[in-house]
């Protein structure tokens, strides 16, 4: 290679790493058995705010993909968004006290089975800043999450295939 090439073929090599790649596509997950059931017995309005476990953020798309094929529920609360930050450029990011975040994690974290639920005393507070009409868990009552979901929110209203509701 000659010399007067050298630049042009550096500067071409240096750049190819900011040139856009398509995101890695990644199969959909199934829709829970009891989806459709659960939101019918819990008769919410079409526009109603519901926390799904697991919760959607970053790590996990799950309920937002439920959502996009059901159109249910109307409204998904905490997880993360695609939006403007404080200073107005768009972020992917979650806001709101500390507490929700954490409890995003963690909720997530007894959904697999990975922390004592314990560890997630900031939940009440959680739910009390977002105030969601419902709270549906892919799961049942006798694992950690449904437990703990249980004492926190009392007896579910419904229960269908691998889901457990609540209205709040």
């Amino acid at each position: 290679m000659d010399a007067p090439r050298r630049p042009v073929t550096v500067a071409a090599l240096a750049v190819l790493p900011l040139i856009p790649r398509p995101a890695a596509a990644v199969p959909a997950p199934t829709l829970p058995v009891g989806w459709y059931t659960v939101f019918t017995r819990l008769h919410l309005p079409a526009t109603a705010s519901v926390l799904v476990v697991p919760v959607p953020y970053s790590h996990q798309s799950s309920a937002m993909r439920w959502q996009a094929e059901t159109g249910k529920p109307g409204e998904l609360v905490a997880g993360w968004f695609i939006g403007p930050g404080p200073d107005g450029r768009a972020v992917t990011e979650s806001y709101g006290p500390r507490y929700t975040s954490q409890t995003v994690v963690c909720l997530d974290a007894l959904w697999k089975g990975t922390i004592p639920a314990s560890r997630c005393s900031m939940a009440g507070a959680a739910l009390a800043y977002w105030h969601p009409a419902a709270v549906v868990a892919e799961t049942s009552p006798g694992t950690p999450l449904g437990e703990f979901l249980t004492k926190l929110l009392g007896r579910p209203a419904t229960r269908d295939g691998q889901l457990l509701g609540w209205r709040t």
